[in-house]
């Protein structure tokens, strides 16, 4: 038993003592003159990014850093690494001299966005990670748009639950153009197709609720089409609670499993 703890300890000792021979010798400064600046952007397949490597690159020169045959023995590349951590829109930085390029090598991994919020004046992102991003009008990307009286707690708990479900399914990726919260909480989804409210609720048993939906929508709309109703509610447990566009309501029953 003593030896297997002794055998751990060594284990991680070790790997502590290569991580700091690598961090030093990337941090090792080469002599000569700065060549350029080398973005490396780190992503996951499909992430959406804010910003491209040219971007990056003009943030630098907006922190008044004019690196490029600069003398590389004068880099502070640790002040370039805390500048750029103070982005909002980067999770992590690595910043670090090539002796083989002779340049500043920057690794950039950007957060990622699930969609946007916007409540007033408060415009921000929820990102995937369920983490708040500030706007920054420079740099906007193409999300689900959420408005209407959206709190930050909602729009971080029963939203993001709702909106990762809905781009996760195939069928409901494209399916919506639009999110609105109501003061109650209430979810309302607005389809491509259609001028037609699908209220969801409050109550966030949203795959329920949504593969009722998608029955509905097999077997009821290719009979009526996307016009004939002015609301769907499915706010009710196990039901889709259909009014036509002239007011009148028509209870639909529990669609088939």
């Amino acid at each position: 038993m003593i030896k297997k703890i002794l055998y751990i300890i060594g284990f991680f000792l070790l790997l502590a003592y290569l991580s700091v021979v690598i961090y030093f010798a990337l941090r090792h400064r080469p002599s000569g003159k700065c060549s350029g600046v080398d973005v490396e952007m780190i992503s996951k397949s499909g992430q959406i990014a804010f910003m491209t490597r040219e971007d990056v690159r003009k943030e630098l020169e907006l922190m008044k850093f004019d690196l490029p045959g600069k003398e590389l023995g004068t880099i502070n590349i640790y002040e370039v690494e805390e500048n750029l951590r103070k982005n909002p829109l980067f999770s992590n930085t690595q910043v670090y001299l090539s002796p083989v390029s002779k340049s500043l090598v920057l690794q950039i991994e950007q957060k990622s966005p699930m969609f946007i919020v916007q409540a007033g004046d408060s415009v921000y992102y929820i990102s995937t990670d369920r983490g708040i991003i500030p706007c920054n009008p420079r740099y906007a990307v193409e999300v689900p748009l959420v408005t209407g009286h959206v709190e930050r707690d909602y729009a971080l708990g029963a939203v993001y639950d709702l909106i990762k479900i809905i781009k996760n399914d195939s069928y409901w990726q494209n399916f919506f153009t639009q999110v609105y919260v109501r003061k109650d909480g209430n979810i309302i989804l607005t389809p491509r197709l259609g001028t037609m409210q699908i209220i969801m609720g409050t109550t966030p048993k949203w795959r329920t609720k949504l593969h009722n939906l998608r029955a509905f929508c097999d077997e009821v709309i290719p009979r009526v089409g996307w016009e004939a109703y002015k609301s769907l509610n499915l706010e009710f447990n196990g039901q889709v609670i259909a009014k036509s566009v002239d007011g009148s309501p028509a209870h639909i029953g529990s669609p088939k499993e």
